[in-house]
């Protein structure tokens, strides 16, 4: 048989494999009387387990990712949750925190919105005021040129009359001077004058 036509023979592979697999970790010998499996890591960093009492041991990151003793499930059950209730926990106070900052911000808001009504109700009490004392205002200068007025009017006539007491008068005397009455007999005394 040929070079090129060992590939072709089955037993050429299974004396191959048989080679190959003889001095693997964990195939070439069988447990002892005080062995106990236990994993082991080789070169390439594959996790395996064999029965020997001298193995080296697993890091402490991979040693974590071998599964724990059924015993153990218990703690972890219970260490999950206590994890899981303090989330909860956790939540709850955020959510608590929460609800109250909104409840400081709504009572703020109202607050501002109660002192804003108040300003502008206090502004249109102002306003109105203003406009009251405005309104007095005009009105009373309105009745301070009335009776001005009227006090104008008053002595206009007043002295209206006291010309008319002196034309009268003076009447009376150039009447008295000449003789002759001109209004058809002796006048009296005309503002309390004789």
């Amino acid at each position: 048989m040929t070079r090129s036509a060992h590939h072709r023979t089955a037993a050429w592979w299974l004396c191959t494999l048989a080679v190959a697999l003889a001095p693997a970790p964990g195939c070439s010998r069988d447990a002892g009387p005080g062995d106990e499996l236990v994993p082991v890591v080789d070169d390439r960093g594959i996790v395996t387990y064999r029965y020997s009492s001298g193995a080296r041991p697993l890091p402490a990151a991979q040693a974590a990712q071998v599964p724990p003793p059924r015993e153990d499930w218990q703690a972890l059950r219970e260490q999950a949750d206590a994890e899981k209730e303090r989330r909860r926990q956790d939540t709850l106070a955020y959510q608590e925190a929460q609800r109250q900052l909104y409840d400081q911000r709504r009572r703020q808001q109202e607050e501002d919105l109660a002192s804003q009504a108040v300003w502008q109700q206090n502004q249109r009490a102002q306003r109105w005021q203003e406009e009251e004392q405005r309104r007095a205002y005009n009105d009373q200068m309105r009745q301070s040129s009335e009776n001005q007025r009227q006090n104008a009017f008053a002595e206009a006539a007043r002295r209206q009359r006291d010309s008319q007491d002196i034309d009268r008068r003076l009447m009376w005397m150039q009447q008295q001077q000449t003789g002759q009455p001109q209004f058809g007999g002796t006048p009296g005394p005309i503002g309390g004058l004789p």
